[in-house]
């Protein structure tokens, strides 16, 4: 037969039974209140519509330097007869040289090799609006 563990009676605390100090529970407050700030800080930095940026290496078929748009496609895309167009946007003021149309026109339609990331945004149309963020021309 079993044999039962027999319980210690508890005993009532005393005056003499240490009791936590304030330093500690000052301690365990502000560890709170920092993980509490920081999970609201999480939370808040986190925008559903921040845009991701993407990285793509291709060729532009045509671009247009007078409403800086081209047409992209990306390596390994296979060629659909239907053109990806995006907005350049560039950092510098000066248009990437390889863009540039000849002469007085400002459209150009020979195959480059271009490194560009890009965004998209969605303003309620068809397709979503493509941005060329940053373009390094390889060729």
């Amino acid at each position: 037969m079993p044999v039962a563990a027999i319980a210690e009676p508890s005993t009532p605390p005393t005056a003499d039974s240490p009791k936590p100090s304030r330093r500690a529970l000052g301690i365990v407050a502000l560890l709170l209140a920092g993980g509490a700030a920081g999970v609201g800080t999480l939370w808040a930095v986190h925008d559903p519509h921040t845009a991701k940026p993407e990285h793509l290496v291709g060729v532009v078929d045509w671009s247009n330097q007078s409403t800086n748009t081209i047409s992209f496609r990306a390596d390994g895309q296979p060629p659909t007869g239907e053109q990806v167009f995006y907005r350049v946007v560039s950092s510098t003021t000066d248009y990437p040289g390889c863009l540039v149309g000849n002469g007085s026109d400002p459209v150009r339609q020979d195959k480059r090799r271009v490194e560009l990331d890009t965004v998209r945004a969605d303003y309620g149309g068809k397709q979503p609006v493509r941005i060329a963020m940053s373009l390094l021309c390889k060729d």
